[in-house]
């Protein structure tokens, strides 16, 4: 696990200097060494931060080079069945001088060129310069766990894996694309290629990238819908054995490491599924790791100690109070694009203090979105059943609901017209309503604000506020994939949508902050594509989602784990904004300099916070994404 840089000039030499600042920029990636290689001729230039986890010698150093110095490497990831790789590149006459995966890397790029990807198990980010061909080739994991960032023009090409080092360069233009703010706005991140600067771009997951002569070809090398089949000859039994037989020889993959490893253990299903799965392939003790905070009712340590009662783990209980108003800044900072997932303040904190203790943590992300653990899953399924009603009924629905709502001022129904304006939507604009934090529109609601009242006219000249609804059309897989549950459908959206770029980007960001490496078995590719053809039914059955893992481990797990209900990993962010961040959410968003003005109408909030602050509305992730965009526009556009 490390951090990357590189720049490769057609026209005059790498600058030395602002090739440090770069490694500088990502240090806290790979904080033990640092590594610099560069072409002769000085216009090509690879560097490497190194947090050493497989082979700590030497060894394991990058940029790597090849024997005949053709071929020059760096790379951030690991790669988890580089040992069986090892052995079949030595059976076709390679020769190996460090136990490293990196040099597994390297050498399975010259046996089989970019066709590698197709043999790689792992999470990872890495560019590849070809001497001969002189041509640079990247790649970035199928998932998207690992980031590539880059910015190209015709006289260069820069890359690293964070922009925040390729944003050193002062010649680099930093210019605010407001349509990745506005995409940022529906779906709380920043959807690939955008990153929230024009001309700097994310390499999606999945996807490879070739150099040459000064154009970029990008394509993609795996994607999720091409597995988006359901399998209906298979057995329940057959599916529950091979479905467990791939997931813990995915845990035993990632159990690979020189370095000491732990779990980070919440009290939910599908962490205690990694810990069960570990503790049938090692007799040696598990270390485990559950986050509590402090003075909150919602605290999940209780459940996290039953699995490491049963498991008899060496388990640590850590109690967080993140000072929200003192993180916002350096929060803003490392995720250095428009996000707004709130789970990233205790995130951070997490990783912190688990940091003390491991180097490596296996983690549970993934399972939800292969087994229908989110609540919008079986939302796509109403949302059909819905389409399916009488046009009557479905227009009259809003009303009725919205007037019971105004007259008795009830929460609960104020919701329920809520869900019922979303369903009368078509089905793409229903289904990115259901995310978004900022709607497109709600013609009838008195309850709601809308990107209608916060954009001005120029704001609204600078973006297509139809470009989530593009988005959400891929990913859900409507124009490629004729005949696919609507429940696996909304799964698949969210694979393709917002896994790498949102939870896998909140992860990475907030744990490399401290060098801590994050691995998650249920996105082994070989699962991942197990789950995209298994039925829809054995997932959510009779209402109850992920049935089908339930039945997989419900002699692993603790029955109160299986029952409970899934719980959020976030912060209490609508109470903190009424109380303790009230005053500091109203300085920030009112003041007359804030950069959000022209973009967005100030009248619209102001009128948010005084709702949020008197109850009549809950602004609360409305308000996060501005305090942030504030913050953001602050940080790299002063």
């Amino acid at each position: 696990m490390c951090g990357i840089v590189g720049v490769v000039h057609r026209k005059k030499r790498v600058d030395e200097a602002v090739l440090g600042q770069m490694l500088s920029a990502v240090a806290h990636r790979g904080p033990e060494s640092q590594g610099v290689w560069m072409s002769p001729d000085q216009m090509v230039a690879l560097g490497h931060r190194r947090l050493a986890i497989i082979d700590l010698s030497p060894g394991g150093h990058q940029p790597m080079i090849s024997e005949q110095e053709e071929y020059v490497l760096t790379f951030n990831g690991e790669i988890y069945n580089y040992q069986e790789l090892r052995t079949d590149l030595t059976a076709r006459g390679w020769q190996f001088k460090t136990n490293s995966d990196t040099e597994v890397l390297l050498k399975s790029y010259m046996e089989w060129g970019e066709e590698c990807l197709q043999k790689l198990n792992g999470m990872f980010a890495f560019a590849i310069w070809d001497k001969k061909k002189e041509t640079l080739f990247a790649a970035r994991d199928p998932l998207g766990e690992k980031p590539f960032k880059y910015y190209h023009d015709e006289d260069r090409f820069v890359f690293a894996s964070e922009l925040k080092a390729i944003l050193t360069d002062p010649s680099i233009p930093r210019v605010v694309d407001w349509q990745a703010v506005d995409l940022a706005m529906t779906y709380r991140f920043t959807p690939a290629p955008g990153t929230g600067f024009q001309n700097i771009h994310k390499l999606p997951a999945g996807h490879k990238l070739l150099w040459k002569n000064g154009n970029i070809r990008i394509e993609p090398y795996w994607q999720a819908h091409s597995f988006a089949e359901e399998n209906t000859t298979r057995s329940l039994e057959e599916w529950k054995t091979l479905l467990w037989e791939t997931f813990r020889a995915s845990v035993h993959g990632r159990m690979i490491a020189d370095v000491p490893i732990g779990v980070f253990l919440s009290g939910g299903l599908d962490s205690s599924s990694v810990v069960a799965a570990m503790a049938e392939i090692t007799t040696a003790k598990i270390k485990t790791f559950s986050v509590g905070f402090k003075n909150q009712p919602h605290n999940e340590t209780p459940f996290a100690k039953m699995v490491a009662k049963r498991y008899n783990t060496d388990h640590t209980e850590i109690f967080i109070e993140p000072s929200i108003i003192d993180t916002l800044p350096q929060l803003v900072r490392q995720f250095e694009e428009p996000f707004f997932d709130n789970a990233a303040v205790p995130t951070m904190a997490m990783a912190k203090e688990t940091k003390k203790f491991v180097t490596v943590v296996l983690t549970g992300d993934g399972g939800d979105e292969l087994f229908g653990g989110y609540t919008n899953h079986p939302f796509f399924a109403q949302l059909r059943m819905y389409h399916r009603l009488p046009r009557i009924v479905q227009s009259t629905l809003p009303f009725l609901m919205q007037g019971l709502a105004r007259t008795t001022r009830n929460r609960r129904l104020e919701k329920l017209f809520y869900r019922a304006e979303l369903l009368g939507h078509d089905t793409v604009q229903a289904y990115v309503d259901y995310y978004a934090i900022w709607k497109k529109e709600l013609r009838h609601s008195h309850f709601y604000l809308t990107k209608e009242d916060l954009y001005t006219e120029e704001m609204k000249k600078a973006v297509d506020v139809n470009r989530a609804e593009a988005y959400m059309k891929t990913w859900l897989g409507l124009e490629t994939i004729d005949s696919y549950g609507n429940m696996n459908r909304a799964m698949l959206a969210d694979i393709e949508g917002r896994l790498g770029d949102n939870y896998l980007m909140k992860v990475d960001f907030a744990s490399m902050l401290y060098a801590l490496e994050n691995r998650a078995p249920f996105l082994d590719p070989r699962l991942v594509e197990l789950a995209l053809s298994l039925p829809e039914h054995y997932k959510v059955h009779r209402g109850v989602g992920k049935w089908i893992w339930k039945e997989i481990v419900k002699e692993k797990v603790p029955t109160e784990i299986i029952e409970r209900k899934k719980a959020g990993f976030g912060i209490p962010i609508g109470s903190w904004m009424r109380n303790e961040l009230y005053e500091y959410v109203h300085d920030h968003l009112v003041r007359s300099d804030s950069p959000l003005y022209p973009y967005f109408k100030k009248e619209c909030i102001v009128r948010m916070i005084d709702d949020h602050k008197k109850e009549r509305a809950d602004y609360s992730n409305h308000l996060w994404c501005l305090l942030l965009t504030d913050e953001w526009l602050r940080s790299f556009f002063a």
